[in-house]
Parts: C-alpha cells; structure tokens; sequence
C-alpha cells in the first residue's frame, strides 16, 4: 500500500514530506521506505525550496543557492500515514545553544528568506508560462502560412514574441544550450539566489541593507511579471481573436 510522512508546523501546515515510490516512477522524491520493518526517513530541518524551470539549469542549476529556509526553532508534527491509517507525532526543534541570536532575530531571517523563495518560485512559474505561450504562438504563425491572414497572424505572433523575450531577459539568464555562463548578465533570478545565499549565512537576523536589497528586486521582477500579465491580457488576447478566425484553437494559458 501507499505510504506517507509529512512534517507540519505548529499550525497544522505542510512544510515538507514524502510518498512511499510506485514502480515505474520517475520523480525525485523525497521518497518513504515501506520495506517491513524499520524505516528512515531524513528532513534536513528546511522547507521546500524555490521552483525552478524544468530542463534550464541557467535556472535549475541554482537549486542549491535557492534551498529552502531552515525551520525556526518551535514545535513541529511528523505525520505518518499508512493504507489511510493516519498517526501523528509531535517533536521539538531546539535552538542551537550557542547561537547568541534570538527567537525574534531567526523569525526575522526566516521571514525574509520565505519572501526570496517565494518571489524566486514566481519568476521560474511566470518563465515557464512565458516560454509555452511563446512556442504555442511560434506554431500558431508557422501553420497560418499560405492562409490570407497568414501576414496578419505572423506580424502578431512576431511583436508577441519579442514582448515575452524582453521579459525574460529581465528575468533570467538565457544562452542557447541552456547552460549558465561566467561572462553573461547576472539577472534577478540569479540575484535571488545570490541574496539568499548571504542571508542564510548565519543564524541572524538580516541587516537594514539585506531588506533593502530585497525590496528592491523584488519591485523589478514585480514590474515584469506585471508587463506579462499586461501581454497575455492584451496582445495574446487580440491574437486568440486573430486564429479563431482561422479555426486555430487559442492560446492555451495552462
């Protein structure tokens, strides 16, 4: 049967866990043993880490810059569950006793670090959404060749696509073989990563300048991901009228 281990906060809320691996699968897991017996199963005391674009290591290769944060000090659940056989079990994450730093100064850092993931994870999501829209639109002007709207169709899905790119030059790192460069512009997702890194650097709390920074990027990949919902609003919009008349199904927004 199927097995389960979740572990939650003091709020009742998922933080990480794990499925017991069916055959054939290809995911990454975390998987849970089910052998008979004893089993383990290892958290690294952090929560889930920011998404990343699949296949794209100019993104996903920052996985590692991008971990999630680690949990604060408090009480937590492990939740185990076997064929619908729930059992629950609470445990205590305790502060490092040499830490000179404080409940309120981890809170402080877990808070800022949640905010970098979070923002991360809505770059890599609005990268993926850019990209598909971007190939459906290309495939969309490649089948309305030789039609009388085939102009039409090309000049649109062309100002699309050059609208999408800009973003994503804003957003991440793009080279041809998807592969990070040393020599390439450092973009806002990579300076998510980067500012993570530092403020997860020590257990204190983040400095003046560390929020500030954040605040900061976190503006500016607001401001692009506000001009692609202003794109898909408008221009994709228009260009779904445009096919329909071509008897093309629309725009899949996913």
């Amino acid at each position: 049967g199927e097995v389960g281990l979740a572990i939650l906060d003091a709020e009742g809320n998922e933080i990480r866990g794990g499925q017991s691996k069916e055959e054939g699968s290809h995911d990454k897991g975390p998987f849970v043993g089910k052998d008979s017996g004893m089993n383990r199963f290892l958290w690294d005391m952090r929560h889930k880490g920011a998404e990343t674009v699949p296949g794209d290591e100019t993104v996903g290769g920052l996985d590692e810059s991008l971990a999630g944060p680690l949990a604060t000090p408090g009480t937590y659940q492990a939740r185990l569950s076997v064929n619908g056989t729930v059992l629950t079990q609470s445990f205590e994450v305790k502060k490092n006793p040499i830490n000179p730093s404080g409940k309120e100064d981890l809170e402080a850092q877990f808070q800022l670090l949640v905010g970098i993931r979070d923002k991360a994870s809505q770059v890599s999501l609005g990268v993926v959404q850019l990209r598909d829209i971007r190939d459906q639109v290309d495939s969309w002007a490649n089948q309305a060749q030789g039609n009388p709207q085939g102009e039409r169709i090309s000049t649109a899905a062309k100002d699309i696509k050059d609208k999408l790119t800009r973003v994503e030059l804003e957003l991440v790192q793009v080279t041809d073989n998807k592969a990070p460069t040393m020599d390439g512009p450092v973009r806002l997702y990579s300076k998510l990563a980067a500012l993570n890194s530092v403020v997860s650097s020590a257990d204190y709390a983040p400095t003046a300048q560390m929020t500030e920074v954040y605040e900061d990027i976190a503006a500016r990949v607001d401001t692009q991901l506000q001009q692609l919902n202003k794109v898909i609003g408008e221009d994709v919009t228009s260009f779904n009228t445009l096919v329909s008349e071509l008897g093309l199904p629309p725009i899949d927004l996913g």
